[in-house]
């Protein structure tokens, strides 16, 4: 604060403008306010200038004892009234103020830029839920012009269902303004471009807030999952299939007769093949592993036609082969396992230049009904008769009939 009479002369001041100015009161006093204002601002020093001036504040610069300026709000108040008059000046310096703008601006900026480059959709929110903001790859996304979609309805924009239902889904930032936290959405969703495709996607939603913590909307950050959704597929399908034959794997199958065990009703009965081709060696060493891997392809395709829907074919190992027969009674089960073995046996294959190899399986069967022990048991039963079959000539189908807990 700084006092000065009617010629502009300073009579008064405090320690802050000493700190602003950079000189004592002992230096101050006396000396013209314009002194410490540039020239091209000495107009706003004049009272009447300073009387036109909505609220009396004006900005401008102050110069310091060491020549610099420096950002200032410059308001002034008559003290009196007549000719002797004064007026006291306010002056606010606004250089940290500045830098912090500056600072803002210039986050501001960088943050626009990075919402424009990153690959993420985002879209930004007011707190009524319309539409605020869409970056490049939200517009591609969504198919929607910005021009058309700022003002619009987030749910308008952003529509949103399951994949597996096909009901709508509603938005995370619904959930995200009610819960006041960050929102994810759950897996498995579609969004319905403006041109009626659909997308799969990955949404989460995050309260937007100004620099004074108060929400003022929500920010939406989405992610194109068609190639996740893709490779997650294939990893999954990797993970459950035989890589040469196509058919489910050991695992797999272990996993869904593992369900069936456990789900067993009063009554229910199933089947479990285990089928051991026979004789499997002289087609490796006639022919090579190629020809080896083209006969179980092959005899992979005529298992899985000779089963039922319901049913699962797996590959187990080498040349051993798995089936599950679900809700299958004995006798339906003994007819497909002697099914089985006939079609192996008239399965005619030939390699290279028609050199032809008999072919046939040693089949296990045994019954899985609600006295059936473990699955580790159920299997243990399967292989043994699996190998009474082999044992006792191959080309046949072993039953196993004893209490399979027993074993």
């Amino acid at each position: 604060m700084v006092v000065v009479d009617r010629h502009g002369l300073v009579t008064a001041l405090n320690l802050e403008a000493e700190r602003i100015f950079g000189w004592t009161e002992h230096h101050l006093v006396g000396e013209p306010m314009s002194q410490f204002v540039p020239e091209r601002f000495h107009l706003l020093l004049d009272s009447d200038a300073a009387s036109t001036v909505p609220g009396g504040t004006v900005r401008c610069f102050a110069r310091r004892r060491d020549g610099t300026e420096c950002p200032a709000e410059l308001a002034r108040r008559p003290l009196g009234t007549g000719d002797d008059g004064q007026s006291l000046l306010t002056l606010r310096d606004l250089t940290k103020w500045r830098r912090a703008f500056q600072n803002r601006s210039w986050t501001d900026e960088q943050a626009r830029a990075t919402l424009e480059s990153i690959g993420d959709a985002v879209i930004t929110t007011d707190m009524a839920g319309i539409v605020t903001y869409l970056n490049p790859v939200a517009e591609h996304l969504t198919g929607w012009d910005p021009e058309q979609a700022v003002g619009q309805s987030l749910d308008t924009i952003l529509p949103l269902v399951s994949e597996a239902t096909r009901t709508p889904i509603p938005n995370a930032a619904v959930r995200c303004l009610e819960e006041g936290r960050s929102i994810d959405l759950e897996d498995g969703v579609l969004l319905l471009r403006q041109d009626g495709t659909e997308v799969p996607i990955g949404d989460s939603a995050a309260p937007l807030r100004d620099r004074n913590g108060s929400k003022v909307g929500v920010v939406l950050v989405i992610q194109n999952e068609r190639e996740k959704r893709r490779v997650s597929r294939r990893l999954s399908y990797e993970a459950t299939h035989d890589g040469l034959t196509g058919l489910i794997n050991r695992r797999e199958f272990e996993r869904r007769l593992t369900r069936v065990v456990k789900e067993l009703a009063s009554g229910a009965e199933h089947g479990l093949i285990c089928l051991d081709l026979d004789r499997f060696k002289r087609v490796n060493d006639a022919g090579g592993h190629d020809a080896g891997d083209a006969l179980l392809r092959r005899l992979s395709g005529l298992l899985t036609r000779k089963m039922r829907k319901r049913d699962t074919v797996a590959r187990l190992g080498g040349d051993e082969f798995g089936i599950l027969l679900e809700h299958c009674p004995p006798v339906e089960a003994e007819r497909i396992a002697e099914g089985v073995r006939s079609a192996v046996e008239q399965f005619g294959f030939e390699w290279g230049a028609g050199t032809p190899f008999a072919v046939s399986a040693s089949i296990g069967l045994v019954s899985i009904t609600r006295d059936t022990g473990s699955v580790a048991a159920v299997f243990r039963a399967a292989d043994t008769a699996c190998y009474l079959a082999k044992e006792t000539g191959g080309n046949r189908v072993a039953l196993h009939r004893s209490s399979i807990p027993g074993l």
